[in-house]
């Protein structure tokens, strides 16, 4: 398999997909159904026409995670923005809480039908598991938290919009 540094990622239609500078990157034909066009814009849409922006941060830190709806050609089309810059988007708890709280508003939402993931941070999309937090973790902690990442994951995986 290929491997490239992913800038974004979009989940629409039950596919998942990713791109890097403006292009379309398919990953396993994941979004042959969706129009590059309708990508490309949506994509560029998501610096501008933003109707709301929700951030999750509860009861557990400063917001990580935003969304943005956009609205006029790209209504239904959705961002989760990704802003974790002193750990370089790595998954730790409250990024991961935060992410759990978007992808579960999302899949609730039926006016949303493309959902974009996309780092904040100029050439960076994520590290991966945040390993200062994981060192810790009890082996317990650590396996309820693999278990949360792999669900969330799913659960993005599962996404119909």
């Amino acid at each position: 398999m290929r491997s490239f540094v992913s800038l974004g990622c979009l989940v629409g239609r039950g596919k998942i997909g990713f791109m890097r500078f403006g292009k379309v990157m398919n990953l396993q034909n994941a979004v042959s159904s969706l129009a590059m066009e309708e990508l490309c814009s949506a994509w560029r849409g998501v610096t501008s026409l933003v109707v709301g922006r929700r951030r999750y941060s509860g009861n557990c830190g400063a917001a990580e995670i935003q969304i943005q709806h956009l609205q006029g050609d790209n209504s239904g089309i959705t961002a989760v923005l990704m802003n974790r810059p002193h750990a370089r988007n790595s998954l730790g708890n409250v990024f991961v809480t935060q992410l759990e709280e978007a992808v579960e508003e999302l899949c609730q939402d039926k006016s949303v039908r493309v959902v974009l993931f996309k780092s904040q941070i100029k050439g960076v999309f994520c590290a991966g598991a945040d390993l200062k937090e994981r060192a810790q973790m009890s082996n317990t902690e650590v396996g309820h938290f693999v278990h949360r990442l792999q669900n969330l994951m799913n659960n993005i995986g599962k996404y119909k919009g």
